[in-house]
C-alpha cells in the first residue's frame, strides 16, 4: 500500500500544479464577496509576511495549508486576537489534536465583530437623513480539518468550513474546503506546500448571491541551522487580487526566541512590512506576536498564546523488521537464559 501511495502521490502533485498555474492567471479578472476568508489567521505566519504555506505546523497551519496538521505531534489550543484599525478586531480559538504520528484533527471557531453602526431613515418631512439607532455586523467561520502523513516527506490534508456573515437582519451561509499538499526534500532541507482555499458554492444575500475568494498557494521553505532559522517564499492568486509573491524570514536567536519579518509588495492599503517575535514558554507554552503597519489608516496588531496540551508518543521505530520494543524484550530472554 505505502509503495502504492507513494508511485501515485507524485502524479496528484503535479496535477495540483497544473491547476494553481490556471488559477494564478484568471482569479485576478474575477470579484468575490465574503472578505473576511481573506483575512489570515496566525501570528507566527503574518509576522513573515504570510510565507506559510510551505512551513504549515501547529495551530497556523489550518489557515496557510492543512497538510501541515499531518506535521503536529503536540496536541495544542490556541488563543488568538487581532486588532486592527477603527477598532475591528478578530478573535479566533483553534484546537489540534493529533491521534497518533499519521493522523490529526485541527478545529477552530473565528469571529469578526466591529463597532457598532448609526443606521439613518429617510426623513418624510426634510427628505434628508434621520437617525434611526444602531445596528450590528459580523463574520464568523467554523473550520474542520484534517492531516495525514503519508510517509516523513508527505502529507496531506483538508478542511471543511461553515460561514456566515451578517449585516443588520441579513445573514447569509455558506460552506467551503480548502486541500492541501507537503513535501520534503531533507537532502537540501527544503519544503514544497501547495494549497487549494475556499473552494464552494456561492453565498447568497437575500437575492443576490456573491462567488467566494478562491485562493491558490504554492510555497517553498528553505531551513538551516539545524531547523531555527528558515527562509520562505509564497506564490498567492486570491480571486479578484492581483498575484503575490510573498518573501518571509525567521531568525532563531536562541533555541526560545526568534525574531521574523516579512512583506508583502501587491497589497497597497499595506506599507507592505510585518515583523515580529516568538517565545517558547516552560512546559512547551508559546507566545507569537506580529506587527503590521497600514499607513495612514492605523496598524495592526496580532497576538497568539499557544497551550500545549501534550505530546503524542511517537510510534516504536523498525530496525531490521523488528520493532525496538520487541529487540528489547529479546535481548532480556537472552540475558536470562545466559545466566542461568
Amino acid at each position: 500500500m505505502k509503495k502504492y501511495v507513494r508511485r501515485n502521490i507524485f502524479p496528484l502533485i503535479i496535477v495540483i500544479l497544473l491547476v494553481s498555474g490556471n488559477g494564478f492567471t484568471v482569479l485576478s479578472q474575477e470579484n468575490a464577496g465574503i472578505p473576511f476568508l481573506k483575512m489570515n489567521i496566525g501570528s507566527h505566519a503574518e509576522a513573515m509576511g504570510g510565507a506559510y504555506t510551505a512551513i504549515a505546523k501547529g495551530a497556523n497551519a489550518i489557515y496557510y495549508n492543512p497538510a501541515g496538521l499531518g506535521l503536529s505531534a503536540n496536541r495544542e489550543m490556541m488563543l488568538y486576537h487581532t486588532q486592527w484599525f477603527s477598532n475591528i478586531a478578530v478573535e479566533n480559538l483553534t484546537i489540534v489534536y493529533p491521534f497518533n504520528r499519521q493522523w490529526s484533527l485541527g478545529s477552530s471557531i473565528s469571529f469578526l465583530h466591529m463597532p457598532a453602526f448609526d443606521r439613518y431613515e429617510i426623513d418624510p418631512l426634510t427628505g434628508g437623513p434621520l437617525a434611526a439607532g444602531k445596528f450590528m455586523a459580523y463574520d464568523m467561520v467554523f473550520t474542520t480539518g484534517l492531516g495525514f502523513r503519508i510517509s516523513d516527506n508527505i502529507y496531506l490534508g483538508s478542511n471543511l468550513k461553515f460561514l456566515q456573515e451578517r449585516l443588520e437582519s441579513v445573514t447569509a451561509n455558506g460552506i467551503a474546503a480548502d486541500f492541501g499538499v507537503l513535501t520534503n526534500i531533507p537532502a537540501f532541507g527544503i519544503r514544497l506546500g501547495l494549497a487549494v482555499q475556499n473552494f464552494g458554492t456561492k453565498i447568497k444575500y437575500i437575492q443576490a448571491k456573491s462567488i467566494l475568494p478562491l485562493t491558490f498557494r504554492a510555497g517553498v521553505a528553505y531551513q538551516y541551522h539545524n531547523g531555527n532559522n528558515t527562509i520562505a517564499f509564497d506564490i498567492v492568486s486570491a480571486r479578484g487580487e492581483p498575484l503575490q509573491i510573498l518573501p518571509g524570514i525567521e531568525v532563531g536567536i536562541s533555541d526560545n526566541f526568534s525574531l521574523r519579518g516579512g512583506y508583502q509588495p501587491t497589497q497597497q492599503e499595506k506599507t507592505g512590512f510585518s515583523a515580529g517575535f516568538g517565545l517558547k514558554l516552560l512546559e512547551g507554552h508559546q507566545i507569537n506576536y506580529a506587527y503590521t503597519p497600514y499607513g495612514d489608516l492605523g496598524d495592526a496588531h496580532r497576538a497568539e498564546f499557544i497551550i500545549n496540551l501534550g505530546r503524542v508518543a511517537a510510534k516504536p521505530v523498525s530496525i531490521s523488521g523488528k520493532t525496538e520494543n520487541k529487540l528489547g524484550k529479546e535481548r532480556i530472554i537472552k540475558f536470562i537464559k545466559s545466566s542461568q
